[in-house]
Parts: structure tokens; C-alpha cells; sequence
């Protein structure tokens, strides 16, 4: 009888916790807007350094093709690959002679991206700041960076420190229409999330980790740590969809598709 007492309690808790945890649990997919014109696909991938089949991408990226894609944890090496794609984005960022590859990101793109700058900050990390050229006298503004995993509390105050100057640098350089984009390490669910980049809009989805110790694990034990933001105050846009995939894979990441509109 004590046992069984034991187990009730143990179980009834794990009930109470679970549903305390629902509300900060963030889904694979999230449809908001019924009515979504003059579409642009973003596609944002942690691509992971020791991703065994990048073939595997190349392929996606051919048949799902995007108007931007955005990608992390880039090797040289799989940079160099990727260029088998320049036919279908002709404009890219990363790679390019005395540049190489600014956080180990490259951007590719079906329409312009210039001016391209860099941002460096005083610790060495980098905000990748760039024109998107949408349409002929339509650009937005798109800034990328990878803040570290906070592993420790050195990379933690780092991971911070990077967030808040991207924060500033939307401030101090403001357009009407911004992107901000990027494995951000840091849950949807955190504390203080809803508070970053005051004005965009945001639409977090489960991303990571796809597997722990080799061993897959279930969707709603996932996190949204890899971001984008919006803002739009001419055009109006807005994030009409947003879905990570559960392929490719080869990463501990998944790859996440963005839909905006008006």
C-alpha cells in the first residue's frame, strides 16, 4: 500500500510538471496568416562541422529552392561545395578571397546583397550586416551572427553581450525593414526572450537537438534556439509561416523554413 502511495505521488507530480512545462514548449510548425502575397522563402540551417552528408543539403537545396538562405557552422570546405549552387543563387556571402567565411556563416541569395559589412566586436565575434535587394528600390536589412553556446558563464556573458549589440546596432542604424537571423543559443522559452529586438516580430519553432548521444529524440522534447526576427513598417510584412524540418539531416540542428508576406 505504501508503495502504491509512493507511485501516485511520484506520478501525480510528474503530471503537475508537465503541465506547468506545456505552455513553454514551442512546436515543429506555426501557420499565421491566411493570406500571404509577394512571398520570400528563408531557409536557416546549423549546419554542424561534423555533418557526414552534406550532398544530402546540396539536393534539398536544390529542390526547395529559397529566395535566402542563411547557414551556420560552415566549413571551408562545404563552402566550397556549395558553389554548385551558384546558378540558382548567384549572389552570396562567404568565401570570397581575403574574406573566407565570418563566423564560419555564408548567406546564399537569388537577389542582391550589397553593401556587405562586418561588424566586429571587442571580444572577436562578428554580426554579418547586409542590403537585401528584394525587388528594384525594395531592400531590407539583414543581420546574421552565432552567439556562442552558453556552456559556461564566460560564454554565456558573451552569448549576451552579442544579443544586446545586435540589439544596439538595429538601433543605432534603423530601416523600415530588418531581418535578424540565426542560431541565437538561446530557448524561446528563457526568460527575457519575448523582451529582445522590441518591435519585430518573431515565430519560434523546436530546432534542437535532434539527437542526444547519437539516439534521436521526440519532437516536443525539442527547443527553439534558431531565430529570425522581422520588422516591417513600409511594406507591412509579416511572418505568414514557419516549419523545421525533420530533414536533411546530419546535423544536431534542424533546418527551418520562413515564409513572409503582406
Amino acid at each position: 500500500m505504501l508503495l502504491f502511495y509512493r507511485q501516485w505521488i511520484i506520478g501525480a507530480a510528474s503530471f503537475v510538471i508537465t503541465l506547468c512545462l506545456v505552455p513553454l514548449l514551442v512546436t515543429s510548425e506555426i501557420h499565421q496568416a491566411r493570406q500571404c502575397d509577394g512571398k520570400l522563402k528563408i531557409i536557416q540551417f546549423n549546419i554542424f562541422y561534423e555533418n557526414p552528408d552534406i550532398n544530402q543539403l546540396i539536393n534539398y537545396l536544390m529542390q526547395n529552392p529559397a529566395d535566402l538562405v542563411i547557414m551556420q557552422e560552415l566549413s571551408p570546405n562545404v563552402g566550397d561545395k556549395l558553389h554548385s549552387l551558384d546558378d540558382l543563387y548567384p549572389f552570396y556571402f562567404g568565401g570570397q578571397q581575403n574574406l573566407g567565411y565570418p563566423s564560419n556563416q555564408m548567406i546564399l541569395s537569388k537577389y542582391p546583397l550589397e553593401p556587405v559589412t562586418i561588424y566586429h566586436t571587442p571580444d572577436g565575434q562578428e554580426v554579418v550586416r547586409a542590403l537585401w535587394q528584394v525587388n528594384e528600390g525594395e531592400a531590407i536589412t539583414l543581420m546574421t551572427a552565432h552567439p556562442p553556446s552558453p556552456r559556461n558563464e564566460n560564454l554565456w556573458q558573451r552569448r549576451n553581450a552579442l544579443i544586446r549589440t545586435i540589439e544596439m546596432l538595429t538601433e543605432r542604424y534603423p530601416s523600415e525593414e530588418m531581418l535578424v537571423v540565426g542560431d541565437f543559443n538561446i530557448s524561446a522559452a528563457s526568460p527575457g526572450f519575448s523582451e529582445l529586438f522590441e518591435h519585430f516580430q518573431s515565430m519560434p519553432v523546436a530546432t534542437w537537438p535532434t539527437s542526444i548521444k547519437g539516439l534521436p529524440i521526440p519532437e516536443f522534447t525539442m527547443i527553439g534556439i534558431d531565430h529570425l526576427w522581422l520588422k516591417s513598417t513600409s511594406m507591412l510584412r509579416q511572418i505568414c509561416h514557419r516549419q523545421s524540418m525533420s530533414e536533411p539531416d546530419g546535423s544536431d540542428h534542424r533546418l527551418v523554413e520562413t515564409v513572409v508576406g503582406y
